[in-house]
């Protein structure tokens, strides 16, 4: 579980009641500072108590799993941009932390409150080095090698047994604090300096309405999607094919929710080996791609092509957006047929050559 979970495009409160900060605009370079209220009542899947102690821990271990024992900090590779934001965390007592903040803005600061907090009892004794070495002879230690296939966590689900390669099964946590959180008794916290205490929270008040959440292993999405079909699971966990979604919408059984992926396609370069170390060989190569076509006969008109990463950002500059053409690197050719005259006009204009029977020269 974490602090303060992403809803509705913003950090809010989760395992956090409130929290309050403390500017410091006459020092910008000490940091922001934040004194965190967590909620009452929170347990660890074990029944052991959620304090404020796990908190502060949480902080220092991902920075340093060894907790100061080797000669080296050696941090946690996930989730270790938020960690390095915080400078410290104090428990001040069972339900308050205080966190030290390096320089940054309370909103990028807030990021840190998007790490799951680690249950101190359990995770502390996985500060030993391990019997293994990472790239460059980076010692590991206990923490990042476990496999931790019995979990212990404070979330709204809990371990119940799983078969390696098979399933997963979860069973609800009744004592989460979701389940004392009812929709009727919502309300908004009305201080202006203040997160809303429980608002946020109404979609989610009482918690899963199901006792338990198997998970099963299947071979492809399209397995996942029939499964659904013959009324053997529920929903998938993947997302299903474009080429599935015709049969799913002719099924009365089931239901079709579409979204906005964030994920993105892209064809990559080793850019440390020649010819592609050329950026103008690079450009030469990504103009062959048809991006329109791939969109219509790849993802059956479920895409968009882009010029850019930053596509679908507001900050994408005005000259890389898509206007019914690439407007940086435009296809030579049409309907996914290259012309290759044009193809190879590219490559001479990036400063390559042709022998006598059409082979292009590396440089």
């Amino acid at each position: 579980m974490i602090l303060g979970r992403w809803i509705d495009g913003e950090v809010q409160t989760w395992l956090a009641h409130s929290w309050e900060w403390q500017s410091t605009p006459d020092s910008p370079e000490k940091g922001p500072i934040a004194t965190i209220q967590l909620r009452d009542n929170l347990w660890w899947h074990d029944g052991e108590s959620l304090t404020a102690t796990d908190v502060a821990f949480t902080y220092q271990f991902l920075k340093d799993t060894a907790l100061g024992s080797l000669e080296n900090p050696v941090p946690s590779p996930r989730f270790r941009g938020a960690a390095t934001l915080v400078k410290s965390a104090t428990a001040i007592d069972d339900q308050t932390v205080r966190i030290h903040f390096n320089p940054a803005s309370q909103a990028v600061a807030r990021r840190a409150f998007t790490v799951p907090v680690l249950p101190k009892h359990i995770w502390e004794q996985k500060q030993k080095r391990a019997n293994t070495v990472f790239e460059n002879d980076t010692p590991a230690t206990q923490a990042l090698v476990w496999e931790n296939l019995q979990a212990i966590g404070s979330g709204p689900l809990q371990f119940l047994n799983t078969e390696a390669t098979e399933q997963l099964t979860l069973e609800r946590f009744d004592h989460h604090f979701l389940r004392h959180i009812y929709r009727d008794e919502v309300t908004v916290n009305t201080s202006s300096d203040q997160p809303s205490h429980l608002e946020h929270l109404k979609r989610y008040a009482s918690g899963p309405q199901f006792e338990r959440l198997r998970f099963i292993v299947v071979p492809s999405g399209a397995a996942a999607t029939q499964l659904v079909l013959n009324n053997e699971a529920d929903a998938t966990a993947t997302g299903v094919s474009s080429a599935d979604v015709r049969t799913i919408g002719r099924a009365d059984n089931v239901q079709l929710h579409v979204d906005q992926s964030p994920a993105m396609y892209h064809v990559g370069f080793n850019a440390r080996k020649t010819p592609f170390s050329n950026v103008r060989f690079r450009r030469a190569v990504a103009q062959l791609l048809d991006k329109e076509y791939l969109v219509e006969e790849v993802f059956d008109g479920y895409a968009k092509p882009a010029a850019s990463p930053l596509a679908r950002h507001d900050t994408l500059a005005e000259d890389l957006r898509w206007v019914d053409v690439d407007p940086e690197l435009p296809f030579p050719g049409t309907n996914g047929t290259l012309n290759q005259a044009k193809a190879k006009d590219l490559f001479k204009d990036a400063g390559f050559r042709y022998t006598n029977n059409g082979k292009l020269l590396r440089q």
